[in-house]
């Protein structure tokens, strides 16, 4: 992946603790968001692409009408498996 990765400690500065992520956060400014077209994202990145969080960071996600657009939901699904803490 070339995008940096964001650490638990970067992403509990952004939105507090538990960490939660906002995969395709458009407007919706619950948690950390992550998205590639809008300004109001915390994080720009392409979801294609994988998700720029080191693993076992997230303690939840939120995705709504993201999968749809994603070239490879299965490789999403396990990005979102790698970055939730066990």
């Amino acid at each position: 992946m070339s995008q940096n990765k964001y650490t638990r400690d970067e992403l509990v500065e952004i939105d507090g603790t538990p960490v939660t992520l906002n995969l395709g956060c458009c407007t919706d400014r619950r948690g950390v968001g992550i998205d590639m077209n809008y300004d109001t994202a915390d994080i720009s990145a392409d979801l294609n692409k994988g998700i720029p969080v080191e693993d076992s960071a997230v303690d939840h996600i939120i995705i709504e009408h993201v999968l749809e657009h994603i070239e490879n939901p299965s490789r999403l699904l396990r990005e979102m498996h790698r970055v939730l803490c066990s």
